[in-house]
């Protein structure tokens, strides 16, 4: 991609996480999702007496146990094991995202 082609994508990215439009509900979905995780967040942390770190701890080590055991009995029930998908970034897209952190961090520390 050249470099139009980036900033174009640069200023979707910058538009697909502004603020603005999260805080004013323009994109209802990700407001909604940001709402609801921060208030289960806060119900674990405030109400609960759940700290946010161990339970980051127990819900991975969840997830690989149930990942481990499926992938052991698999084999048994003749199901196939999970399969993860071959995720591969381009350059340009990382270049993108890092050019959108630093504009963010460069903009929340004036």
């Amino acid at each position: 991609m050249d470099s139009i082609q980036n900033f174009r994508y640069l200023d979707r990215l910058k538009s697909l996480f502004s603020a603005a439009y999260i805080l004013l509900w323009r994109q209802k979905q990700m407001s909604g999702a940001i709402l609801v995780s921060a208030t289960v967040i806060w119900l674990l942390c405030e109400r609960i007496g759940y700290h946010l770190v161990p339970f980051l701890c127990h819900f991975l080590i969840l997830a690989l146990a149930i990942l481990f055991l499926w992938s052991n009995i698999s084999s048994f029930v003749n199901k196939s094991p999970p399969n993860f998908p071959d995720i591969r970034l381009s350059q340009e897209l990382c270049d993108c995202v890092a050019l959108l952190l630093k504009d963010q961090i460069n903009q929340g520390c004036l």
